[in-house]
């Protein structure tokens, strides 16, 4: 519905006519509410815990206590990730044998010399199994 009032005056203070119209949209900006934190995505941050120092996003370790800058738009996740892979404090890192396997031979030697013999037959027709079985390229030679 519409208010008919009309201006008396054209400088007067008097209100205009108020039109209500249902179209009109409108944001009120007391009542808006503010946008709900977001969970961290990366699984890195189940090893950190978040916090601030001057109003800049820092992240500390649970593990070795090192603290590390992590500031999601500057600094993002891989630095703290590389953490991981090095900290002598993370579990999974200490439960890990970082030593290569080392393979030993035994010096087996009869009275003809070492036990082993090259034979280029032997040695081709394993070539060709191999090619054949596990489907490879003949440039893999």
């Amino acid at each position: 519905m519409e208010d008919t009032s009309k201006v008396s005056d054209v400088g007067s203070s008097e209100s205009l006519p108020i039109t209500v119209d249902s179209n009109t949209n409108t944001i009120d900006t007391q009542d808006s509410k503010k946008r709900k934190a977001m969970q961290p995505r990366s699984d890195v941050w189940n090893n950190f815990d978040k916090f601030e120092v001057n109003g800049v996003g820092k992240a500390r370790c649970r593990y070795c206590k090192q603290a590390y800058a992590a500031n999601s738009s500057k600094n993002g996740t891989t630095g703290l990730k590389n953490h991981l892979l090095r900290c002598k404090e993370y579990p999974l890192n200490i439960a890990k044998d970082n030593s290569q396997t080392k393979i030993n031979f035994q010096s087996c030697q009869n009275d003809e010399g070492s036990i082993w013999k090259f034979d280029q037959k032997v040695v081709r027709r394993a070539l060709i199994e191999m090619i054949v079985i596990d489907e490879l390229p003949f440039s893999f030679v």
